[in-house]
């Protein structure tokens, strides 16, 4: 199967033609990153097909699903996140899409059926959009930890979500013992885009380390001085006491 999508490049003020265009050097720079952005390595090509509009609108084509998911997805995260938020591949991406789009120009990513997915300008990629905060808990893995400059907050990636979650010094210190190898119950406040319902980042709250012990495993591990509150529980009556109590 062929998953087509592209990039419309469109200039308000002065309007785009043969002799004021796109520079061929900011075009090739544009692809570059945006390979970079979505290419997940798995050895399948997307093939720059055609070029409408005077080379402002180039189309893609790949038989890699995962490629066209993930040109959807960064569009949508550059959109919706501010460039700090974004990951290291997305980032260098929106870094160009900063530079080459100036004041009244804009870029639009095109899904399968030619329908913008999203209208990305400067401005929008430094200040993302309104969101509003919810509490939540979730469980998962560190898959990345740590901050790009000393000078950044420090943030994890928990596997399977696309998000930071922004952690103090302090959580910075102790998490780095459960990189890659802990499960966690993690509280997060979650910054959620108002129109979407997308995660745009979170702040970590609370946690604490997922056993993965089951029950008789745990209750082998306790001492005679652990289990010593048990000592006089004989019938149903003493349990619903001792619940009580």
């Amino acid at each position: 199967m062929d998953y087509r999508f592209a990039l419309n490049i469109v200039d308000e003020i002065t309007g785009y033609s043969p002799e004021n265009g796109l520079p061929y050097g900011d075009l090739g720079s544009l692809v570059k990153s945006l390979d970079f952005a979505i290419n997940p390595k798995d050895n399948t090509k997307c093939t720059l097909f055609k070029i409408e509009n005077h080379g402002y609108t180039p189309h893609f084509i790949t038989q890699s699903g995962i490629t066209y998911n993930n040109f959807i997805d960064v569009h949508k995260n550059i959109f919706e996140r501010p460039i700090n938020n974004l990951n290291k591949r997305e980032n260098l991406y929106a870094k160009v899409l900063s530079k080459i789009l100036k004041r009244g120009q804009y870029i639009e990513a095109l899904d399968a059926n030619q329908f913008p997915v999203c209208r990305i300008t400067s401005d929008q990629i430094i200040k993302g959009v309104d969101y509003y905060n919810s509490i939540t808990s979730i469980t998962g893995i560190i898959s990345e930890i740590g901050s790009r400059t000393l000078k950044d907050d420090s943030h994890i990636y928990l596997d399977g979500f696309d998000y930071k979650v922004y952690i103090n010094e302090q959580q910075d210190y102790f998490l780095k013992n459960h990189y890659k190898s802990s499960t966690l119950n993690l509280r997060l406040k979650q910054k959620i885009a108002v129109d979407s319902g997308r995660v745009i980042s979170a702040k970590l709250l609370a946690y604490d380390i997922k056993s993965g012990l089951s029950f008789t495993e745990s209750m082998s591990k306790l001492s005679d001085e652990d289990l010593s509150f048990l000592k006089n529980v004989n019938t149903h009556e003493d349990i619903l006491a001792l619940i009580r109590s």
